[in-house]
């Protein structure tokens, strides 16, 4: 039987043996502060349809931190992937630690299969596809963390601020956005 192509808004909480073509907007390591304990890899994927706007064309994803070896060489931040055989699963932790307000997370784990697509993209790794526009920037970015604090209360000053630091980095040529990896520091104490 032929795969077909699903779409953010279109998953299901469950496995999936189709494909998603994603973004990788942003990647990072979620390590508990008190134990240093490495929790997880969480990814920022967006469709060809996102914008800050209409969010539900991204999506949350994870894996653990036992697979950081397997797909260490894939899943960069800024490339577009082809993804199949994995599960949607129901939010990860509390709202406040996930990269947007949505109800289902993607989980990549040993089996999933990740390739990345490199039909009409240019020399930069930027896509030349009108369906993947980059307009993810870096100003974006920001924007979209404030408007995140200003809708939720629980917001962690911790992540804007690793945000912007990444940004700053970013700017001054110290780290290249595409493969900088921001450690999110998961605060466990009670608010």
């Amino acid at each position: 039987m032929e795969q077909k192509e699903f779409r953010i808004p279109q998953l299901r909480i469950g496995g999936h043996t189709d494909y998603i073509i994603l973004r990788v907007a942003r990647r990072w390591k979620t390590i508990l502060p008190t134990t240093k304990e490495f929790l997880s890899i969480d990814f920022l994927f967006t469709d060809d349809e996102y914008s800050l706007r209409n969010q539900r064309d991204a999506a949350h994803g994870y894996m653990e931190s036992n697979m950081e070896q397997h797909f260490s060489e894939t899943l960069k931040e800024g490339l577009l992937y082809k993804i199949s055989v994995f599960q949607v699963k129901p939010l990860k932790g509390t709202p406040k630690y996930n990269a947007i307000p949505a109800e289902k997370t993607i989980l990549i784990y040993w089996s999933t299969e990740v390739r990345e697509v490199t039909e009409g993209i240019n020399k930069n790794n930027s896509a030349e596809d009108i369906r993947f526009k980059d307009d993810y920037s870096e100003i974006k970015l920001l924007e979209a963390a404030q408007e995140q604090r200003n809708r939720d209360n629980l917001f962690d000053e911790a992540i804007e601020s690793s945000i912007i630091q990444i940004l700053n980095l970013s700017s001054s040529g110290i780290v290249q956005a595409e493969n900088s990896s921001l450690e999110a520091i998961v605060n466990t104490t009670p608010a």
